[in-house]
């Protein structure tokens, strides 16, 4: 779980990997997981990807936000549209699988698949 929790919490708060509040956010992530898993009697592998997805997505939301890239690939992420950033971010930041990052954003893999393509296909004419 802090697998997942941490380098998504970087990714999505600092954009630049800083560690400065990220991993707090992520730690108070894995209690708030915790104390919904606790609640659940089954749960299985897709609803826990889902439950600590959705989790982190809404702490990360609630919390004021650090300062963003200024750069032309930070603009790039900035001017994405929600779910291709997400799609970016749970596959190359936190390192899920295609599956993984469906389950966790509740999407058929074919639309996670299209979206990392047009997400990459966004950062490589930024940095051009």
């Amino acid at each position: 779980m802090r697998d997942f929790a941490v380098p998504y919490c970087r990714a999505r708060r600092s954009g630049c990997w800083q560690r400065e509040g990220a991993d707090e956010l992520a730690q108070r992530v894995c209690r708030v997981v915790m104390d919904r898993v606790g609640r659940s009697d089954t749960l299985t592998p897709r609803a826990f990807l889902r439950l600590l997805y959705s989790t982190t997505a809404a702490e990360i939301a609630h919390r004021p936000r650090n300062s963003m890239h200024t750069n032309a690939i930070g603009g790039a992420l900035g001017s994405m549209p929600e779910l291709q950033r997400q799609t970016l971010v749970l596959r190359i930041a936190v390192g899920l699988s295609t599956a993984d990052t469906a389950a966790a954003l509740d999407l058929p893999l074919a639309s996670v698949q299209i979206f990392g393509h047009r997400a990459l296909d966004r950062l490589r004419a930024a940095a051009a």
